[in-house]
């Protein structure tokens, strides 16, 4: 039976091996931001808004070019596009793996101020504190999670079993425990593993993910995406049925 649970927000990177994503071991580098092309979106002057926040989980991929955006949070329509055509634009070097590039999953925050646009990433939060929303700037937007939909999205499309194999082709059994969003659309995106597992039990995870579907999650009736956790059970007996 497969665990759905509400999930709070994580300040990590994620590397993709093989498009099984992994927690990252001592010899990795983060990705880092090296062109900077963020802009305040002046049109909002006007409103009298000088400030505001937006922040998103994406991909960096081997080449440094962001993808696959996710809004978490933003005060402001307006800073969501500028943060979403500033990432298209800009640049970063890729995380690396004993001098590899590999693609990761990333987590940044946006702060827009006339004066300029700061960038955190998880990683930097370490070194340079977020910086607190004033009371005064209120979300219009904030992912929202399983318990605060209309009801629980059902899954429609079931996954193909996957059977992780060693590196001597022998099946094992185990378990991980991964994260995901379900998108606008029913979608599943951005999968990664909330703990430690073999590579091959991690992939398996990532394939059965790919391979879901679900109802459209709704909040109000509007299409919402949601980020979840469940867990992906694998035994050697799945193979005889």
């Amino acid at each position: 039976m497969k665990t759905i649970l509400a999930v709070l927000l994580l300040g990590a990177f994620t590397l993709s091996i093989s498009h099984a994503v992994v927690r990252a071991p001592q010899e990795t580098k983060p990705p880092r931001l090296v062109q900077n092309l963020f802009q305040f979106p002046l049109s909002i002057s006007t409103q009298g808004i000088d400030e505001g926040f937006a922040e998103l989980h994406f991909i960096v991929d081997e080449k440094g070019q962001a993808s696959e955006f996710i809004v978490v949070e933003a005060t402001n329509e307006a800073f969501v596009r500028a943060a979403l055509t500033g990432l298209q634009r800009s640049r970063f070097a890729p995380a690396e793996v004993n001098g590899s590039p590999q693609a990761v999953r990333s987590l940044m925050r946006l702060h827009f101020r006339e004066t300029g646009v700061r960038s955190y990433s998880g990683y930097d939060w370490i070194k340079h504190p977020m910086p607190h929303m004033p009371r005064l700037i209120k979300p219009v937007f904030k992912l929202c999670q399983l318990n605060e939909l209309d009801e629980i999205p059902q899954l429609i499309t079931e996954p193909e079993k996957v059977f992780p194999v060693d590196e001597e082709n022998r099946l094992l059994s185990g378990s991980v425990r991964m994260e995901y969003y379900i998108d606008r659309n029913g979608q599943t995106r951005l999968a990664l593993p909330l703990e430690s597992a073999h590579p091959a039990l991690i992939e398996a995870a990532i394939r059965s993910i790919a391979g879901m579907r679900y109802e459209v999650p709704r909040k109000g009736g509007t299409p919402m995406p949601v980020r979840v956790q469940q867990i992906f059970s694998f035994r050697e007996t799945d193979n005889e049925s």
